[in-house]
């Protein structure tokens, strides 16, 4: 869902919230945070067919947050699995970088200059910060 500044309402409840089209298209139906850096938005934390992936970061094409579909043409839009069992819990920008949160640690994406090939990455991935061994110091929202 999104909402655009004097948008029109519309429908029986007179809103002016609406669907972002291609959420459909990638059956992405919910996230559980939500970010804007440089043009893009990313989400984390991200349900897809039905199915939670917790340690899932789906991000948009640049400047066009409501395109989201990978297999455009010419789109950045893309994904990103992280280890497994992490939850994602949230994103910060930090300087060039955006930081990924997660139950067991920190992420770092930074943009990639690889422009070789249509399949190259767009984030390059890096783990900052893992849990000890014992689960101590590890970083965890509060509820």
């Amino acid at each position: 869902m999104f909402y655009q500044f004097d948008g029109v309402t519309s429908g029986c409840a007179m809103q002016a919230i609406q669907e972002i089209p291609d959420a459909a298209v990638i059956e992405l139906t919910r996230a559980g945070c939500v970010y804007a850096w440089r043009g893009i938005v990313f989400f984390g934390d991200v349900t897809i067919a039905g199915v939670r992936h917790q340690d899932m970061v789906y991000w948009s094409d640049k400047d066009a947050p409501l395109s989201l579909d990978p297999a455009a043409e010419g789109t950045v839009a893309g994904s990103q699995r992280l280890d497994y069992g992490e939850r994602i819990m949230g994103f910060v920008a930090l300087h060039n970088n955006l930081l990924v949160c997660t139950t067991r640690g920190i992420w770092q994406m930074t943009v990639t200059t690889d422009t070789s090939s249509a399949d190259s990455p767009v984030f390059y991935f890096q783990k900052l910060y893992s849990e000890m061994a014992s689960g101590e110091a590890c970083i965890v929202y509060q509820n």
